[in-house]
């Protein structure tokens, strides 16, 4: 866990971006793996495939997108909210693989002296399996140009917003 400080108790905005590689894609028997977690606050999880389609797929602020993962190599993963806007974005291989307008749910006092945790959930575990190579953290959200330029594909990254 990180205890609180200036950079991680931003009531407004906040993006989080890690280099990670798995060492196996979440199951029946992991079923989801946490990125980070500051419980009732923030978070960003990897699942197994859930009903629905079937597919595996990241959740960034209670918001869900399918996605493709792989065990051969290190993928970067981005997280960017702001409570101003009320707007959430989630990338992957530094690509916007989603934009939420809405349900940000960054609350103005409330859970922000909770404990962030890296690479598990608050309180129930979850433990990412795997290697890290580099976890980011940001009092802003950063654009999606930053974002695909810091993963390393500064292609299509949609607007600089």
């Amino acid at each position: 866990t990180v205890p609180s400080g200036p950079g991680l108790t931003n009531h407004h905005e906040f993006t989080v971006e890690i280099l990670a590689k798995m060492a196996s894609l979440p199951s029946a028997d992991a079923s989801r793996y946490g990125l980070f977690d500051r419980n009732g606050v923030m978070s960003m999880f990897l699942y197994a495939g859930d009903g629905g389609a079937g597919l595996p797929h990241l959740r960034c602020m209670n918001h869900d997108v399918d996605v493709t993962f792989t065990t051969e190599r290190y993928m970067p993963f981005a997280c960017t909210a702001n409570a101003d806007t009320d707007r959430v974005n989630a990338y992957l291989d530094g690509q916007r693989v989603f934009v939420e307008e809405g349900g940000t749910a960054l609350p103005p006092d409330g859970g922000w002296t909770n404990p962030l945790f890296l690479l598990a959930n608050d309180p129930s575990g979850d433990i990412f399996r795997g290697e890290v190579a580099s976890i980011r953290m940001f009092a802003r959200v950063r654009t999606a140009k930053a974002i695909a330029r810091a993963a390393g594909d500064a292609g299509d990254a949609g607007d600089d917003d």
